[in-house]
């Protein structure tokens, strides 16, 4: 292990051991947000941000531009993925926390797709030669 890794046995992508540790347990993670900040304060404020970001990366369809084109079924069941691993009240406000968190998270992620895969190449021909793996060429 060299000054470049500074204690991490790999640097592969994030594996969320703090989150695993915290659930070991199988019980849901608290998390509080006030109504009036509408954003996570708690100890496990950052394991629900990652949380909320990964499962943008694998349930949000990439078809839509913007989150408000996203059809309100699937962004109800990305609240519904998001209680079953933290506490979090039925209450509208918290529920637009978190939606208002999903749609920053969903945002970032088409920033990083387009800068990484379609800023990369110069034409339309050579980005659809270079698609990622599990994409469709035809949208």
């Amino acid at each position: 292990m060299g000054p470049a890794n500074l204690g991490r046995e790999d640097g592969g992508k994030t594996r969320g051991i703090t989150f695993v540790k915290k659930r070991r347990a199988g019980k849901k993670l608290e998390v509080y947000i006030p109504p009036k900040l509408m954003r996570a304060v708690s100890n496990n404020a950052q394991q629900l941000i990652t949380e909320l970001g990964i499962i943008v990366k694998q349930m949000a369809p990439l078809q839509f531009p913007k989150w408000k084109a996203i059809p309100i079924d699937d962004k109800k069941k990305k609240w519904y993925a998001s209680k079953q691993k933290f506490t979090l009240k039925e209450d509208p406000c918290i529920e637009e926390a978190i939606y208002q968190q999903l749609n920053r998270q969903y945002r970032d992620h088409l920033h990083r797709l387009h800068k990484n895969y379609y800023c990369k190449y110069a034409t339309n021909e050579i980005r659809l030669q270079n698609c990622l793996p599990d994409a469709s060429p035809n949208g």
